[in-house]
């Protein structure tokens, strides 16, 4: 009987590092902020919730804003944050592997700074579309995020 005990014990043992390793290794610190912001942005904005929320309002509000909008900015903004997300993978890589400095990456720090801030601008310009698209309630229902509204 005493013999068994340890079995058992060696079993429950590999079954609960099995599930540990299956999983995706932790995100250093230094990629904690990836987890939070879902663009590269120097400013954090609220997402707006227009995918679902729009389909709320009335017929004519919403092809308005579609129009104005959402056939207007992410065509404006998704490839700046594609170049924004390509340089960060192309920094990190060199500064994590090769060690570069802060002087030998100064012209790739330069650009990335660029591009977040015109994707800042634009997303700021697109707010203020979508303000003056919406009434006040709809535009706070429609920036709320999410998570905030299943909270309540």
């Amino acid at each position: 009987m005493s013999l068994s005990r340890p079995r058992t014990l060696a079993l429950l043992c590999a079954f609960a590092i099995a599930p540990a390793l299956a999983q995706e290794p932790p995100r250093t610190q230094a990629d904690d902020h990836h987890g939070t912001m879902h663009e590269v942005e120097l400013l954090s904005l609220p997402h707006t919730r227009l995918p679902v929320a729009i389909l709320e309002l009335p017929t004519e509000q919403r092809e308005r804003i579609q129009r104005a909008l959402l056939q207007v900015y992410p065509a404006r903004i998704m490839p700046r944050i594609e170049q924004a997300q390509s340089l960060e993978r192309r920094l990190r890589t060199a500064v994590l592997e090769r060690g570069a400095t802060v002087a030998e990456l100064a012209p790739e720090l330069d650009e990335l700074a660029r591009l977040e801030r015109e994707i800042t601008e634009l997303r700021i310009e697109a707010l203020g579309r979508l303000r003056e698209l919406t009434s006040a309630e709809q535009f706070t229902r429609l920036t709320t995020p999410v998570a905030a509204e299943v909270a309540r």
